[in-house]
């Protein structure tokens, strides 16, 4: 009776497991989706950016906008310095924003200075119907105390080139969604972290030793005779049969031997459907028990973790990190893409038939991240051109024949291993979340 209700417990227990694990994995599904979108967001939503025109009687301006970080440029600043903002009249006023807090479609601009260090604070208002945008001056050095500003048609003529790199973000009061973006980020690293470490470390429910003493102990708390009938076996053999017949032969070509494996998701799901209930029956025959632990063997070997990811790849971020981190002076930025690098590493664990699978999928040999761009810089050639002249080149020799290498091959590969490198460094997130997905979400 005892036996019976421990193994009640147990099954109790294994349901609760499963359920835990799926709550986990959707969660961290909707933590993906979310960070997505916060992404997308931060891309879409950056209204106060672009051309603006003004135009009332005589008088008009162009007003250049990014509220989002500095990268206009102040053309009355003599050390070239950028702003979040340019006002320039026709009356020769001009005005650079220095300081700004945005909500949605509106923006404080908290210091806006004139020509003459005049220090002034305005208002703005964007509308989405027209995307026009209000301009409250308070009366600035006698300026209407609303202006009509309408986007211009050509946008960000003299706007610098945005790039992540340059990005101020000092400046973290001046874009409430660049923060939001951050906290979810954090957020989606703990969890997928999290995650990861749990289904790695989580113990395979066919990673035990079935024995008939074992078996004996179930069938007694299930209220059953200690030993299998004929009947019982029969059905289990046929179970394995049917099992056997389910897994793939993957051929060795380095050894020349042959073994059973999973190669597919839905194959290890039907496999361990009929090795369930080979367990269920409880056989204590012992050539079928052993046949059973075999099979169980090779279904437990399947869903173990081995890193499949790129140690490359995870150097080109370190390079990249540093690269950023000494260019943006942030510790924060870095110590998101240390995580983010931490990610990728544990997202690479990928179970072992979907690595046996891409091995027996694959025509060749992969090279991996390095050897590729390796390959890159080695297939590159000099080109040697020859000429032969009329006139005598070399004096001395009478030599009339001109030589000229072209190393353009070269120089182009290792510009491309370069930018490789820097993309995918900075890209470690995005790549990451990508392995995380496949090894984790669909397998």
């Amino acid at each position: 009776m005892i036996l019976r209700r421990k193994e009640n417990l147990s099954k109790v227990e294994q349901k609760h497991e499963k359920l835990k694990t799926s709550n986990m994995k959707w969660t961290t599904i909707l933590l993906f989706l979310c960070f997505m979108g916060i992404t997308m967001a931060s891309a879409q939503q950056k209204t106060f950016k672009g051309t603006w025109l003004y135009e009332q009687g005589e008088k008009n301006g162009t007003i250049q906008l990014d509220l989002y970080q500095k990268s206009v440029e102040n053309e009355f600043d003599m050390d070239g310095a950028l702003c979040f903002g340019t006002f320039a009249f026709s009356d020769g006023s001009y005005y650079s924003i220095e300081e700004v807090e945005v909500e949605g479609n509106k923006a404080s601009l908290q210091q806006v200075l004139d020509t003459e260090m005049g220090n002034f604070k305005m208002q703005m208002t964007y509308n989405s119907a027209d995307q026009s945008i209000e301009l409250s001056t308070n009366g600035a050095n006698g300026l209407p105390d609303k202006l009509l500003l309408r986007k211009s048609d050509i946008q960000n003529q003299e706007t610098s080139a945005e790039s992540p790199i340059i990005n101020e973000v000092d400046n973290e009061t001046s874009s409430p969604i660049n923060w939001t973006s951050i906290i979810g980020a954090v957020i989606l690293i703990i969890a997928m972290a999290g995650y990861s470490l749990f289904i790695i470390n989580k113990k395979n429910e066919f990673d035990q030793v079935y024995t008939t003493e074992y078996f004996s102990a179930t069938r007694r708390s299930n209220g059953k005779s200690p030993q299998s009938s004929s009947e019982e076996d029969t059905q289990v053999t046929g179970l394995l049969d049917k099992l056997q017949h389910e897994l793939t032969t993957f051929q060795n070509h380095t050894s020349g031997a042959s073994y059973l494996v999973v190669l597919k998701k839905k194959q290890h799901k039907k496999c361990a459907g009929y090795l369930r209930q080979a367990i269920e029956i409880a056989s204590t025959n012992p050539e079928i028990l052993h046949d059973l632990q075999q099979y169980a063997h090779i279904l437990a070997n399947s869903q173990k973790r081995l890193f499949d990811g790129s140690y490359s790849v995870m150097i080109a971020a370190g390079i990249a990190t540093l690269l950023v981190g000494y260019l943006m002076s942030d510790l924060l930025i870095v110590i998101l893409f240390a995580g983010a690098i931490a990610v990728y590493y544990l997202a690479s664990f990928a179970p072992q038939y979907l690595i046996l699978n891409k091995v027996a999928n694959s025509s060749h040999t992969s090279t991996g991240f390095l050897g590729t761009l390796a390959n890159i810089v080695g297939n590159a050639k000099v080109i040697t051109y020859i000429f032969d002249t009329q006139d005598t080149i070399d004096t001395i020799t009478g030599d009339n024949i001109y030589r000229y290498d072209d190393y353009s091959q070269v120089q182009a590969s290792v510009f491309i291993v370069i930018l490789a490198y820097l993309v995918t460094g900075i890209g470690i997130m995005y790549i990451a979340c990508w392995r995380f997905f496949r090894n984790f979400i669909m397998h």
